[in-house]
């Protein structure tokens, strides 16, 4: 049996139930080496990618804010930031300012070209574009289904319905 076929089988027998589900398959997977071996090894390289990442983001999080938790090695003589001789990389490692804001993939702001600030900036323009009309979506959906707190969207909106919302935000 597959992973997914196991999974599907666990799926099916607590009806969706994502929880249960996820529990009983974490159970069989964990009693067969074999299953264990098949269901960690394509999760390794996910693992290191999501732990780097998070590493990342929290290193942008504390440049933006400017809480000064990236700290560069403090340098043995610290020049004044408008010496015209000094290199700006020196600078900016020096001063710790948003020029160590990090780019996708790691890349630092004050490395980058035009065009990789560029593609950033279009990254990003994309996700809050992506984000923004989700938004939009949810609240619709919200303000239809009213006040009543124990209606499920299901009780109150119909697929039709739910497309109709979602092409409205999407226009706006």
């Amino acid at each position: 049996m597959t992973l997914d076929e196991l999974a599907k089988k666990c799926y099916d027998a607590n009806d969706g139930d994502i929880i249960k589900a996820t529990n009983e398959f974490e159970k069989k997977i964990r009693a067969d080496d074999e299953l264990f071996r098949a269901a960690l090894e394509p999760l390794v390289r996910q693992a290191c990618y999501s732990i780097i990442s998070g590493m990342m983001r929290s290193e942008r999080k504390a440049v933006w804010k400017g809480t000064g938790a990236i700290q560069p090695a403090k340098p043995i003589y610290t020049a004044p930031v408008h010496r015209p001789d000094t290199p700006a990389r020196v600078e900016a490692l020096a001063t710790g300012t948003l020029m160590m804001f990090p780019l996708m993939g790691g890349l630092r702001l004050r490395d980058a070209t035009v065009e990789q600030v560029s593609e950033n900036a279009q990254m990003y323009a994309d996700k809050a574009s992506d984000m923004a009309w989700k938004a939009r979506w949810l609240n619709a959906i919200a303000r239809k289904m009213g006040n009543d707190k124990t209606k499920k969207v299901i009780d109150i909106l119909t697929e039709s319905e739910l497309n109709t919302l979602k092409a409205e935000a999407e226009e706006s």
